[in-house]
């Protein structure tokens, strides 16, 4: 539909970049890049007002980068870019301004002003990985913080993200579980005031609920003064103890 490249194509792509052995000095980048705010389009517009912002979208992705450079769809409203050519971190960065801007231009659909962003997600060839199937994993892993972080906007992949991700999924898993018999919120309020006054829990840490109690998470440790709240926790929504120490079955 886009005429972009798809994943096929992309893959073969960035194999034949990293034959050619990037260095520090020069880098590969993989950027992972899905729109936000793009569903409301489909929704209130349709399909064919959608499939008109995605040709638009790949053209302007197009119209940022270089001949020898690439730009596939991997489906939906996600796209990849293989940018070799770069000299630094601030360069990367300077790109995906640019990108994010261009995104940010209003489309006029059906006489309609459509505005829609993106987030990006950064990984970099050789520092963060060689292989192109770790490449293009730890991209998404960037794009996916990106999103947590508010979207419209860009992370480059660290190391510890993988390990956030996994502790969030745990949390996630554990209220899934309970879910039969407890009815999970996450209150963001919860955890921000919990923060702001450090209120020690001598308990086992708890999912709030509206009704105050919720699913327990035995694998991670209670607050004290001196020790703050789990970051994952705080992310996905209240922590607290139940007064009585109890377990929800």
């Amino acid at each position: 539909m886009t005429g972009l490249a798809n994943r096929t194509r992309m893959q073969e792509f960035l194999e034949g970049k990293l034959k050619a052995v990037p260095t520090l000095a020069r880098p590969l980048v993989m950027l992972s890049i899905d729109l936000d705010r793009f569903k409301p389009v489909n929704d209130l517009l349709g399909h064919a007002a959608g499939d008109d912002v995605l040709n638009q979208v790949s053209r302007r992705l197009q119209g940022c980068l270089r001949g020898d450079d690439l730009v596939a769809r991997i489906g939906g409203d996600e796209f990849m870019l293989v940018v070799a050519g770069v000299s630094s971190p601030l360069e990367v960065e300077g790109l995906c301004r640019r990108l994010i801007d261009c995104i940010e231009q209003p489309f006029y659909i059906c006489e309609h002003e459509v505005f829609i962003s993106a987030s990006i997600g950064i990984a970099m060839a050789p520092a963060d990985a060689t292989l192109a199937e770790e490449l293009l994993r730890y991209a998404d892993i960037a794009l996916y913080e990106a999103k947590e972080g508010g979207r419209n906007t860009w992370r480059f992949y660290a190391g510890d993200m993988n390990a956030r991700i996994i502790e969030r999924r745990q949390l996630e898993a554990i209220c899934a579980r309970r879910s039969s018999t407890v009815n999970c919120a996450w209150i963001s309020s919860r955890a921000t005031a919990l923060k702001a006054s450090a209120w020690p829990v001598p308990r086992p840490w708890c999912v709030g609920s509206t009704q105050g109690a919720g699913c327990w998470a035995p694998t991670y440790s209670s607050p004290s003064p001196r020790k703050p709240a789990d970051p994952a926790v705080e992310q996905l929504g209240a922590a607290r103890g139940l007064p009585d120490g109890r377990r929800l079955a």
